[in-house]
């Protein structure tokens, strides 16, 4: 099983925009996954509730919901036998002091910035902040960055990958701000399970984030499908 966190303590940086639409891709490729959701709003759970029963099953687990007083909080999120990809969304004005027991289970930290000043000061926080639990609390988990929303021809996001190539972090992915994320959102689809030429250049630009999130020092996980190994062969072809 891999571990996904997307993680930034500032709203509004498109935490859930990437954690729904990284749970559509892998459940459209046949791989067993789990949507675990921190965020007292609910927005990643909300999205489930939108998706059509016809398209492949995302197990939702609600983390921000107490447990009942029948369930204790372990079984309340357990995981399902066999999950392949666990995907969490964390709340914003993360705690690190209280994630940093989940934070050592992960593989992968996504941490979503828009370039926006606001945003970008208080990721270069959150960045250090997390670096400094992270030397107190070592971890397997390789953490990367994506500009999220963004324009690349602005000046605020030259500015963004300046600054981003100063933090000794992998800068991962660049993510454009379209209408094709809103309307996937409101049909509880990922837009990587959309087939339209609409949406293909956005597919494009997730295949970097995809290959890190799957890759690693040797091959691919022998456990997912031909599909995926299949889909991922397409979107290479299609970034380079």
């Amino acid at each position: 099983m891999r571990t996904i966190m997307v993680m930034n303590s500032k709203g509004g940086s498109g935490k859930t925009t990437i954690a729904t639409n990284l749970a559509g891709h892998y459940a459209s490729v046949n791989t067993n996954v789990v949507l675990k959701d921190y965020d007292p709003q609910g927005s990643s759970s909300e999205w489930l509730k939108q998706r059509p029963y016809a398209l492949p099953k995302i197990v939702n687990l609600p983390a921000f919901k107490s447990s009942s007083m029948h369930v204790t909080r372990s079984w309340q999120m357990r995981l399902p036998t066999h999950t392949e990809r666990l995907i969490i969304d964390t709340p914003a004005g993360v705690e690190l002091p209280r994630f940093m027991s989940i934070v050592r289970t992960v593989d992968r930290i996504i941490i979503p910035v828009s370039p926006s000043s606001i945003d970008v000061r208080a990721t270069v926080m959150f960045v250090h902040a997390l670096k400094n639990q992270l030397k107190l609390n070592p971890c397997k988990a390789e953490v990367g960055i994506v500009a999220n929303r963004s324009d690349i021809n602005s000046s605020a996001y030259r500015s963004l990958v300046k600054l981003l190539n100063n933090l000794d972090l992998a800068f991962i992915a660049t993510l454009s701000q379209n209408e094709n994320y809103i309307r996937a959102a409101e049909r509880g689809v990922s837009l990587l399970e959309l087939d339209h030429p609409m949406v293909d250049r956005d597919k494009q630009e997730w295949a970097p984030l995809l290959q890190w999130l799957d890759g690693d020092s040797g091959a691919l996980e022998m456990n997912l499908t031909n599909k995926q190994d299949s889909f991922f062969a397409k979107r290479h072809s299609a970034a380079s």
